[in-house]
């Protein structure tokens, strides 16, 4: 078992790491999984010379899009909680939630069609990263809840968890390596 040994440590905290924001920021980009063509690249995902932890983009079929969803600010959060089964068996349980504004018919269409579909999730954290969450065998929306509230300042809309189970940590999307390119590739997909 040599592949499982560890070959370097990690550095302590620089000051750019401690000036980190937690958080996601309210856009996230959703891909029907069946819509990525898993003939191309490896499974539909094109790699940069650092695979699997870069990725530069999607294989997305002809006539095919992301869909743009924006949740409330402060809402989003990607959590990955390794799980060990009896066997021994390792892997990552992705989790995404974030909370949606909108109640309107149109949106709670838009939402109510998240149900029984399988998705990658590309998600910006508040350093402007953006993670690939669904790799492999993508995320289901596994948890949903609308809430009116009670008071005037009490939080409304829906509240919406999304699951997967993968075999890795997420890889960050990066086109040609800037910010820029990436958001414009993530826009053109829409």
């Amino acid at each position: 078992m040599a592949a499982c040994k560890i070959t370097a440590g990690l550095d302590c905290a620089s000051c750019n790491d401690i000036r980190g924001k937690s958080g996601l920021f309210n856009e996230i980009y959703v891909i029907n999984y069946d819509d990525v063509d898993s003939t191309l690249g490896i499974n539909g995902i094109y790699y940069t010379g650092v695979a699997p932890f870069y990725v530069t983009g999607l294989a997305i079929s002809a006539y095919a899009n992301a869909y743009k969803f924006c949740t409330k600010k402060q809402s989003g959060a990607i959590t990955h909680e390794l799980v060990v089964t009896d066997g021994g068996y390792k892997y990552y349980t992705q989790t995404l939630t974030g909370s949606f504004i909108q109640s309107d018919a149109q949106s709670r269409l838009d939402i109510d069609g998240l149900i029984g579909g399988n998705f990658y999730i590309v998600a910006r954290d508040f350093n402007n990263r953006f993670w690939l969450l669904g790799q492999g065998d993508g995320v289901e929306l596994t948890a949903a809840t609308q809430t009116t509230g009670t008071a005037p300042g009490d939080a409304a809309g829906y509240t919406f968890t999304f699951t997967g189970n993968v075999d890795g940590l997420a890889p960050q999307l990066l086109k040609n390596g800037n910010y820029e390119d990436t958001l414009n590739y993530l826009e053109s997909l829409l």
